[in-house]
C-alpha cells in the first residue's frame, strides 16, 4: 500500500503552440493583450502568459499548470489568431477542446488569472485496431478560411488516421471520424498550406523493406476518404517521393512547399513535389523547425547539439545563429520572440533584437528549468549536524551538450553576503531606511540593551557608539523599531514609546504610561500603533508630526500574547490605514479582531482545541489573497483567509493547520522580487508563499537551523536582502529561489549516465561524450570523480574505444583485506560495468568488463586495479556484501568476489556462483542476502545468496518470481518490507509481495503476489531509498520516512513513494475515491480510466496506490467543499474514516514533502 507524489513535476517540453487571449491591462500597460504559449509536459499542460508593452519591450512571464488525466499525445491551436481554444489528444485516444483565457488581475501589474473551460470532449478509440508503433507522430491542424473550420489529424492506430473537424463556434459539435490508410508504418506527417476546401496531407512512412517515402492525400472529411491529389489543383503529388532511409520529420511551408529532414541534410520540395534544393551540413538535425515570420524567407532549424540555424528557403543557404539547449519544439510568439522547448535541457524564451535573426545575437529573456531526462540519481543521507538535517539528491540529467548534474534539496537556501559571528542572544531585529530609500540602520535588541549598526551605500558596517550624537534608547531593550509617517523613526521599549527625526536621529516626542505600567507588546504601521500595556490593556495611538496621540483603549479579560495591525497594502492594494487589528490571548487560545474606529471586538475565533499558546499573529497578503496567520507554541501554524460579508463585517474562512516546527513560531513579513512572503522563525525556519495559481498556501523550509527572527534589510546593491538572527550569529544575505524543491545545476557538457556517492565525500559519475565530425558520430565514455560539495572534477578515466559504461557501485573490502593495505583510501573501490559495442552494431554486445578502480582522496588519483571479462554487457552491478558484488549479464546474474594478493600487491575478481533463466537481466536491487532481478520482459525474480562454508559452495537459490510477463524499466525492493516496486514500459508501476514463509503450498511461496497497480503516465528510470522531507533533528526517523523511496522519470518528474500503514491508507483511499466523485477534470477525462494499469497485454483498475498529487487537492478546497468531500455526499461517496477534516489535513501535511 503505497503513497506516490511528485516533488518536481515533469519539466520536459515536448510540444508547444501559441494562442492569443485578451487581458484587462492596467493604465501603465499600453498593450492590453496577452500572448499565451501552451506547452505540453507529458501529463500536464503548462500555460505561459507573456504580457508586453510593445515590440522589443520587457516581458512578464506567468506560468500556470493544468493537470490532465492522460498522457498528452499532441496539442494544437484551433481557429485563427484570435481564437483561445486548444485541442489535445491523449495516448489512450481521448480528446478534448478547452478554452484558455489569461488576464491581468485588477490592480495588479503582473499577477495573472487563468480560466480554463472544457468546450467539448470525446474518444477516438477503435476497439479492433492495433495501436500505432510511433508515439512521435504529431497532432496536425489546418484552418480553412472558407468554411471557418479546423481539421485536426492524429495517427493513434495502425492503418487509420483519426480526424476531428471543428467549427468556428462551440455551438456546433466537432465531427470525429477514422479514415483507413494503406501506409502502416507512419513516421511523420504535415498539412500542406493550401487555400483548398479539402486539405492535403503529406505523410512520411517506411515500407517493410526499410525504404522511406513521402506521399500526399487529399482529405474529404464529409465522406471519410483519402484521395490522390489531382494535378489540376496544383498541390500535392500522385507518385510517392523516395527519400533517404534516415529521414525522420517533415515540415510544411507557407507557400505549400515541404521540408524533409535527414540526419545531416535538409531537402525542400515544392508544392507539387519537385525537389528545389538539398542542403548538407556538418550537423545532426533534429527536424524541429519554425518558419520565421519576420523575414518571410527563412526557417529556424535545430540540431542535436543545441545549434540553431537560419535556412533561406529561396537559395538553401544555412547560417548558424547560436547555441541553446537541444530543441524539441520551436514556437514564435511574435516576430521577434521565440519559445524554445527542450527535452534534454532548460527551455527558453528568446528575443531577436532585429527582424533578421542573422543580424545580431539573440537574447535569452526567460529560462524555464528542465531536469529531464533524469537518467540516474544518488541520495546523500543527512547527518544530525547538517544544516536543517536534510538529505540531498544529485541526479544525472540531460543529454549531450545539455548534460548536467542537478542537486535537488527540499527548501530554500541562503546566499550569504556576510556574517557577524559570536553575536548571541538577539531577541529582535529591525531595519530603518534613510532619505535615499535603502536601509542604513539595523537595530538589534538584547536583554536590557539595544545595539545599532550603521551601513553606508557600499554595505560597510559600523556599530553606533557614544561618538554619534543620537538619542536612541540603547540602554533599554527594544520591543519594536521602524520608519513611520512624517520622516520619523519609532522606537518602543518596555518603559516608553519614542519618535525620532529620520535625518538627525533626535528625540521629537515620547509617550510614557500614566500608571507606569510596562509596555508588553507593540505593533504598528506607518501611521497607527497598537500596544498592550500591563498585559490586558490595549491602547490605540496615531502618529503625527512630532507627536504620538492616544486615540483610545480597551481592556481585555485575558492577557494579550500577540498583536498585529495590517501594513499598507496587506488587506487591499490601495488601503493606507487599517480598520482593525488582531490580538491573541494567553489563556483561552482565542484570536480576537477589534475595530479601530470603535475599539470594540468584532470577531473571535478559537484557534486551538487543546489550548496551545498563541505566540504570533500576522496579517499577510500573498498573491491576491488576504490571510490571517497564527503561530502556536508547539510549532503549528493556523491560517485563515480574510474577507468581508455583505454588511461589511470581517469573515474568517478556509481554516487550515500545518506543522512547521516543534518550537514557538515568530512570523515576519518580507518581500523579494516584488512578491510578498511570510517568514516563520523557529527551530525549523520556513517561508510561506502562495502557489502560482493562488489555490494553496505553500511552505518551504529554510536550509538553516535555529533562526530566532529576521527582518527585511534593503541594501543599494540588493533590495531583496534579509538580516537573519540565529542563536550564534547575525547573517546578512538573500534567499535563493523560493520553491518547494530547490535545484542547483552543475553543467557537464556530456551525458551523465550513472552516479554513486562514496563515503569519502566524492561522487563517481559515468559519462559519455559524442563527437560528430564528417558525418560520423564517435562516442567516448568516462569515469569521473567529483567532490560532492564543490563539484570539482578530481580525476577521470577514459575507457576503451567503443566501450560503453552501463553500471556503477561502490564496494567495501572485507576487514581482512583492509588490514593488508596501507591507508583508508583503499578500503572502498568503484566498480564499473561496461559493454563493448562496435560502431553500427545493432545486436546485443557479446563482450564486456567489470572494472575495479581505486581512488586516493589525498593524491586525487584514480587507478584501474583489475578487470573481469564478461561474455556480454554488464547492465547492472551492486554490492552484495563486503568483497562481493552481483552483476547482470545477458541471461544470468553472477556473484563475483574481489580479493587482494599481498605478495603481488594486486586485486583479482573470481566467480563465486550464478543464477540463470532470464531473457535479459537488466536491473538489480539488493536487500541483505536477497537479490531482486528485473528482466527485460519477464518481470521480477528474487534470489537468495547462500554463502559457502568448508563443506558447501556458495549458491544462488531462486525464492520467488512473478509469472506474468512485463517489460520492466526498473525494480526496487522496499526497505524493511516484503514489497517490490516495478516500473513497466507502458508508463505503469506495479507492486509485488513476497509470500510468507508460513504458506503451506511451496508453489504459492515461490509466486510473487501482485498487490498494486498504477498508471503513472511517465516511464520510471530509477527507484532508490531516500527522503527529502525535512528532519526534526532527531536521531531516529519515523518508520514511514525511514522506508520511503524516491523515483525519477524520463520526462523529468522527481517524486517520493511511501509505504503506508493500513490505517492511513484506508483514510487516504476513501478521500481519493470521494475526490474523484467531486472534482471535475479538465476535458472531462475519467480519473479511474487514466490511472488504470494499461499495457499491450492487459488492463487493470488501479489498486494499492494513493495518488498524492490528487489527494493533496483536498487542502485547496473551500471549507464547504471539504465538508462535502469528507462526508462523501456526492455521487454515492462514503464518509472518510477519520476523526475530522482537520485530522485529514494533518495527515496530508505529514505526507507532503
Amino acid at each position: 500500500m503505497l503513497y506516490l507524489a511528485s516533488a518536481h513535476k515533469a519539466s520536459s517540453s515536448l510540444e508547444s503552440v501559441a494562442i492569443n487571449s485578451h487581458a484587462n491591462g492596467t493604465a501603465n500597460i499600453a498593450v492590453k493583450h496577452m500572448q499565451t504559449k501552451i506547452n505540453s509536459k507529458g501529463t500536464h499542460i503548462q500555460i505561459i502568459g507573456m504580457a508586453a508593452t510593445g515590440f522589443g519591450s520587457d516581458l512578464i512571464a506567468q506560468t500556470y499548470d493544468i493537470p490532465i488525466n492522460g498522457r498528452i499525445r499532441g496539442i494544437a491551436a484551433i481557429g485563427d489568431a484570435t481564437d483561445n481554444r486548444l485541442l489535445f489528444v491523449t495516448a489512450k485516444a481521448a480528446w478534448a477542446i478547452i478554452d484558455v483565457s489569461m488576464a491581468l488581475l485588477p490592480n495588479s501589474d503582473s499577477n495573472v488569472n487563468t480560466i480554463v473551460k472544457t468546450i467539448a470532449h470525446g474518444s477516438l478509440a477503435l476497439r479492433t485496431a492495433a495501436p500505432s508503433t510511433s508515439f512521435d507522430t504529431p497532432l496536425c491542424t489546418i484552418f480553412n478560411t472558407q468554411t471557418l473550420t479546423t481539421t485536426a489529424v492524429s495517427h493513434i492506430f495502425q492503418g487509420f488516421l483519426s480526424v476531428i473537424v471543428i467549427a468556428a463556434t462551440s455551438a456546433k459539435p466537432p465531427l470525429t471520424l477514422s479514415i483507413r490508410i494503406k501506409e502502416l508504418d507512419i513516421l511523420h506527417f504535415a498539412f500542406l498550406q493550401t487555400p483548398l476546401q479539402h486539405p492535403i496531407i503529406a505523410i512520411l512512412h517506411e515500407t517493410v523493406n526499410g525504404l522511406r517515402f513521402i506521399v500526399t492525400y487529399q482529405l474529404h472529411a464529409a465522406i471519410a476518404e483519402l484521395t490522390t491529389p489531382n494535378a489540376s489543383i496544383k498541390f500535392g503529388w500522385s507518385e510517392p517521393i523516395e527519400v533517404s532511409a534516415s529521414t525522420q520529420r517533415i515540415s510544411s511551408l507557407p507557400d505549400g512547399g515541404l521540408l524533409a529532414f535527414d540526419a545531416n541534410r535538409i531537402a525542400l520540395f515544392s508544392k507539387t513535389g519537385t525537389l528545389v534544393f538539398e542542403t548538407e551540413a556538418d550537423a545532426l538535425f533534429t527536424g524541429v523547425s519554425a518558419f520565421i515570420p519576420s523575414t518571410v524567407k527563412d526557417v529556424l532549424v535545430s540540431d542535436f547539439f543545441g545549434g540553431l540555424y537560419a535556412l533561406n528557403i529561396e537559395n538553401g543557404k544555412l547560417d548558424k545563429i547560436g547555441n541553446t539547449s537541444q530543441a524539441a519544439t520551436l514556437t514564435f510568439l511574435d516576430p521577434s520572440t521565440l519559445y524554445l522547448g527542450s527535452h534534454s535541457g532548460d527551455s527558453y524564451i528568446i528575443q531577436f533584437p532585429s527582424l533578421d535573426p542573422r543580424a545580431q545575437p539573440f537574447t535569452i529573456v526567460e529560462t524555464f528549468l528542465n531536469i529531464a531526462p533524469i537518467i540516474d540519481f544518488t541520495f546523500i543521507e543527512p547527518t544530525v549536524a547538517a544544516a536543517a538535517g536534510q538529505g540531498r539528491v544529485i541526479a544525472c540529467c540531460g543529454t549531450e551538450r545539455d548534460g548536467s548534474l542537478r542537486v535537488l534539496t527540499n527548501g530554500v537556501g541562503v546566499t550569504e553576503l556576510f556574517e557577524m559571528p559570536d553575536i548571541e542572544g538577539i531577541r529582535g531585529i529591525w531595519a530603518g531606511h534613510g532619505a535615499n530609500g535603502w536601509d542604513e540602520l539595523l537595530v538589534l535588541s538584547f536583554v536590557g540593551e539595544t545595539k545599532i549598526l550603521l551601513f553606508d551605500e557600499r554595505g560597510t558596517c559600523a556599530e553606533v557608539d557614544d561618538d554619534y550624537d543620537w538619542d536612541f534608547a540603547v540602554s533599554e531593550e527594544t520591543l519594536i523599531f521602524g520608519n513611520v509617517a512624517f520622516d520619523q523613526f519609532l522606537q518602543v521599549t518596555a518603559k516608553r514609546m519614542m519618535l525620532f527625526g529620520r535625518d538627525d536621529k533626535k528625540l521629537r516626542h515620547e509617550w510614557i504610561s500614566s500608571n507606569e505600567s510596562r509596555i508588553v507588546l507593540c505593533t504598528f504601521n506607518s501611521s497607527q500603533i497598537i500596544a498592550a500595556v500591563g498585559g490586558n490593556l490595549i491602547v490605540y495611538f496615531e502618529v503625527e508630526d512630532r507627536e504620538i496621540i492616544v486615540k483610545g483603549q480597551i481592556e481585555t479579560e485575558n492577557q494579550v500574547s500577540c498583536l498585529d495591525i495590517p501594513q499598507r497594502g496587506v488587506l487591499s492594494k490601495d488601503s493606507s490605514r487599517a480598520d482593525y487589528f488582531a490580538a491573541g490571548m494567553w489563556t483561552d487560545s482565542i484570536i480576537k479582531i477589534f475595530s479601530i474606529s470603535t475599539l470594540s471586538q468584532i470577531k473571535s475565533e478559537q484557534v486551538s482545541s487543546n489550548y496551545q499558546l498563541l505566540r504570533s499573529v500576522k496579517f499577510a497578503r500573498l498573491a491576491e489573497t488576504s490571510y490571517l496567520l497564527v503561530g502556536l507554541g508547539d510549532g503549528q501554524l493556523v491560517t485563515f483567509t480574510i474577507g468581508s460579508s455583505i454588511d461589511g463585517s470581517v469573515v474568517l474562512a478556509n481554516r487550515k493547520k500545518l506543522t512547521i516546527g516543534t518550537q514557538p513560531l515568530n512570523l515576519e513579513l518580507f518581500k523579494t522580487a516584488g512578491k510578498n512572503y511570510v517568514f516563520s522563525a523557529s527551530d525549523m525556519p520556513a517561508v510561506l508563499y502562495a502557489s502560482n495559481n493562488n489555490e494553496k498556501l505553500l511552505c518551504s523550509n529554510l536550509n538553516l537551523k535555529g533562526v530566532s527572527t529576521i527582518c527585511q534589510f534593503r541594501l543599494p546593491s540588493n533590495p531583496d536582502t534579509l538580516a537573519i538572527a540565529t542563536s550564534e550569529s547575525l547573517k546578512i544575505g538573500s534567499l535563493e529561489n523560493i520553491q518547494k524543491l530547490h535545484v542547483q545545476t552543475i553543467p557537464l557538457g556530456e551525458t551523465p549516465r550513472r552516479i554513486i556517492h562514496r563515503s569519502d565525500n566524492t561522487l563517481g559519475v559515468l559519462t559519455s561524450l559524442i563527437n560528430f565530425e564528417g558525418g560520423k558520430d564517435e562516442e567516448t565514455n568516462f569515469l569521473r570523480v567529483f567532490d560532492d560539495t564543490t563539484f570539482d572534477c578530481l580525476d577521470f578515466f577514459k575507457f576503451k574505444e567503443m566501450e560503453v559504461v552501463q553500471s556503477i557501485c561502490s564496494l567495501n573490502l572485507p576487514a581482512s583485506a583492509s588490514e593488508m593495505v596501507d591507508g583508508p583510501s583503499l578500503q572502498q573501490l568503484l566498480i564499473i560495468g561496461t559493454g563493448l559495442v562496435p560502431f553500427g552494431m545493432s545486436e546485443e554486445p557479446t563482450q564486456g568488463r567489470v572494472c575495479a578502480f581505486e581512488f586516493d582522496r589525498n593524491t586525487k588519483k584514480l587507478e584501474l586495479v583489475t578487470a573481469f571479462e564478461t561474455k556480454g554487457c554488464v547492465f547492472a552491478v551492486s554490492q552484495l556484501k563486503d568483497g562481493l558484488i552481483v552483476i547482470a549479464v545477458r541471461s544470468k546474474i553472477q556473484v563475483l568476489k574481489l580479493s587482494f594478493d599481498q605478495e603481488s600487491n594486486t586485486y583479482d575478481f573470481a566467480s563465486v556462483c550464478a543464477g540463470a533463466g532470464f531473457n535479459q537481466a537488466l536491473y538489480l536491487s539488493v536487500q541483505e542476502n536477497f537479490i531482486t532481478v528485473g528482466d527485460l520482459m519477464k518481470s521480477a525474480t528474487v534470489f537468495e545468496f547462500i554463502d559457502g562454508n568448508e563443506t558447501t559452495s556458495a549458491k544462488l537459490v531462486e525464492c520467488a518470481k512473478d509469472y506474468l510477463p512485463a517489460w520492466t524499466t526498473c525494480v526496487h525492493a522496499v526497505k524493511e518490507s516484503s514489497l517490490i516496486v516495478v516500473g513497466e514500459a507502458g508508463n505503469n508501476l506495479y507492486t509485488l509481495k513476497r509470500q510468507s514463509e508460513d504458506m503451506m503450498l511451496e508453489d504459492e511461496k515461490r509466486r510473487l503476489e501482485l498487490v498494486g497497480v498504477f498508471h503513472l503516465g511517465e516511464s520510471v528510470n530509477v527507484i532508490k531509498n531516500g527522503s527529502l522531507a525535512m528532519s526534526n533533528g532527531q536521531e531516529q526517523q519515523s518508520p514511514m520516512r525511514s522506508s520511503s523511496m524516491l523515483f525519477c522519470t524520463v520526462d523529468g518528474q522527481f517524486g517520493t513513494i511511501i509505504n503506508l500503514e493500513a490505517e492511513k491508507f484506508k483514510i487516504l483511499s476513501s478521500l481519493q475515491s470521494n475526490l474523484e466523485r467531486h472534482l471535475i477534470p479538465v476535458g472531462n477525462l475519467d480519473y479511474a480510466e487514466w490511472r488504470a494499469f494499461t499495457s499491450d497485454k492487459r488492463k487493470q483498475e488501479a489498486v494499492g496506490y494513493i495518488d498524492g498529487d490528487f489527494v493533496q487537492q483536498f487542502a485547496a478546497l473551500s471549507e464547504l467543499e471539504m465538508s462535502v468531500v469528507f462526508d462523501g455526499v456526492k455521487n454515492g461517496g462514503v464518509k472518510v474514516d477519520a476523526e475530522s477534516i482537520e485530522s485529514v489535513l494533518s495527515l496530508l501535511e505529514e505526507m507532503a514533502l
